[in-house]
């Protein structure tokens, strides 16, 4: 790409603007950390409900693929989210939660405090960041790869 062309510095910090923006590190030309901000808005009325707490579930159905190239699969063990603007990350490998996710390959980016009394209805605005940590592998082919990464409120 452009630092093997020379376009870029080999250490850098870049950012792809679009529908969200995506911050990639590269360090002597080798990515270090590449993350990508989401702001949403969890919303809930279990009023009729003996519900305890909402939480936002993240998953790959298939976390041994969650992306792919042709053949080539990167696992979501490789992935990571943080809510805490990335001062701790936890790789995608959670069970499902109340039926929601994928075993192996969830993560809970939101919990809500107990949803008793006036807390039956309620939004939060949620921020995470995801980011894909290849330092302990898998080798993966150069190429571009695709994946949905889905999101799902869940009350129990």
């Amino acid at each position: 790409g452009a630092i093997g062309a020379g376009a870029a510095p080999a250490t850098a910090l870049f950012c792809q603007p679009g529908t969200h923006n995506k911050w990639i590190e590269t360090v002597d030309g080798a990515i270090t950390e590449w993350a990508s901000p989401f702001t949403l808005t969890v919303a809930w009325d279990v009023t009729n409900s003996p519900t305890t707490t909402v939480k936002l579930v993240g998953y790959f159905p298939t976390p041994s693929q969650a992306l792919t190239f042709g053949t080539s699969y990167i696992p979501s063990s490789s992935i990571e989210a943080s809510v805490d603007n990335g001062l701790t990350w936890t790789p995608v490998t959670s069970n499902a939660v109340g039926g929601i996710g994928s075993a192996g390959g969830s993560v809970v980016l939101y919990t809500s405090a107990p949803t008793d009394g006036a807390n039956k209805t309620g939004s939060a605005a949620v921020t995470f960041k995801v980011r894909l940590n290849l330092t302990a592998g898998p080798a993966t082919l150069a190429g571009i790869y695709a994946g949905t990464f889905y999101l799902m409120a869940i009350a129990n």
